[in-house]
């Protein structure tokens, strides 16, 4: 048997066990094995890097002891989506054409597709079988029956000893997203979400963009980590852009009650509408920390009115080069009445007025009265102390002139 890899046919080996002539066109599988990289000892035997993904399964209506090297195998439905099973997770088998239809046009292979969502939960939806598994908590082991009268099946964690995989721990407090209608959600396992959504004003639960607009109005809100923690992870939550850890909304029309850190506009002559009050299409992200890097060409800010940075400490420039290309500048405030001197013609200026009193003081230090021309002693010293200072003046002017800022 051969499967395609980047460098040509890749060889792989074939396991009595793996045939899928004797299973039905569609079946429910139980997860109980994965490659997910090359340390996966089945890793080299199944196609080296096009086995990430195949899983080893048992039938859910036959269970079985066996260990994975005796299990049939299975290949993602999907190529371009990854959402690769946990062990103990179920998913669904489909028999579709394999890479020997150029040898028989009837040669099939299972694939699979997504987990089965057994407890509504995007967290995890494994359920271990009940033969060969004898750690299964009661909490499983609920029928339906009791489900139904109100004691839910809650899904376990690893501390009962639930085998979910090798690294996948799980968590009790990451709850799924509240839908409202119309919504496209799309869910990771550990409270990392999309919403593609819109407003809804009349909503029997209430969220935290729909204060303003029309029904419809459209938003994509992009969320990694809930800021909700419970030990209730069955329960479906909202968005809180003030306590998710990281956020990046897309709005159209909606208001949202954003807590930014600094409200600092006294810079501005007109204040711009706060950040909670805008109603506009505007894109907000918020994190802990952001960090914008450019590692080939430029960062470009553009505005059509005006670009802002408010800070509770101080906004910080490190470089080689700072430009400034202002009509007009103000620095301390907007209210700024008094000019900046520029520095050649101010020094220009005060060289010439130090020129002249230096001949003034020349002629002052030799003058003298009458006609037999008696010195006048004390304007005599005077002057020759005044022309020594404007002397050491005239030769240290140009170093008051900054080297490092300029101005037009």
């Amino acid at each position: 048997m051969y499967r395609y890899g980047f460098a040509g046919l890749k060889k792989v080996v074939s396991n009595p066990k793996t045939t899928v002539t004797s299973i039905p066109q569609y079946s429910a599988v139980r997860v109980k094995d994965i490659i997910l990289d090359n340390s996966h000892p089945l890793f080299e035997q199944y196609g080296g890097w096009n086995s990430i993904g195949t899983i080893f399964y048992d039938q859910v209506s036959s269970p079985t002891p066996l260990p994975p090297t005796q299990l049939p195998y299975a290949l993602p439905f999907f190529s371009n989506i990854k959402n690769y099973p946990l062990i103990n997770e179920i998913v669904y088998l489909l028999l579709l054409p394999d890479l020997s239809i150029d040898q028989s046009t009837v040669s099939k292979i299972s694939y699979y597709f997504t987990p089965l969502n057994i407890w509504n939960s995007q967290h995890h939806n494994a359920y271990p079988d009940n033969i060969y598994e004898d750690n299964i908590p009661e909490s499983l082991q609920k029928n339906y029956i009791q489900t139904s009268q109100g004691s839910p099946n809650i899904v376990p964690n690893n501390e009962a000893g639930i085998n979910l995989g090798q690294t996948f721990k799980e968590k009790s407090n990451i709850n799924p997203l509240l839908p409202y209608e119309g919504d496209m959600i799309f869910e990771g396992r550990w409270g990392n979400s999309i919403r593609i959504g819109s407003t809804v004003k009349n909503s029997n639960i209430k969220n935290l963009w729909s204060s303003f607009g029309d029904d419809g109005d459209p938003i994509i809100i992009l969320r990694n980590g809930q800021g909700v923690k419970s030990n209730n992870g069955w329960e479906n939550i909202l968005e809180n852009i003030n306590e998710d850890l990281s956020s990046l909304y897309i709005t159209s029309k909606q208001k949202i009650p954003i807590n930014v850190s600094s409200k600092r506009y006294s810079s501005f002559s007109t204040k711009p509408t706060d950040p909670q009050e805008y109603n506009n299409n505007q894109i907000i992200l918020n994190s802990g920390r952001i960090l914008l890097n450019s590692n080939l060409d430029h960062i470009l800010l553009s505005s059509i009115k005006s670009v802002g940075f408010s800070s509770i400490e101080s906004v910080n420039v490190d470089t080689n080069i700072f430009v400034v290309n202002s009509t007009k500048s103000y620095l301390g405030s907007i209210k700024a009445t008094e000019p900046i001197l520029l520095g050649n013609q101010t020094t220009d200026l005060l060289k010439q007025l130090i020129s002249n009193l230096q001949e003034f003081m020349q002629v002052c230090s030799i003058l003298a009265y009458g006609k037999e021309g008696t010195p006048i002693t004390q304007l005599n010293l005077i002057s020759a102390e005044v022309k020594l200072v404007l002397d050491n003046l005239i030769t240290n002017i140009d170093s008051i002139k900054s080297k490092n800022n300029f101005t037009t």
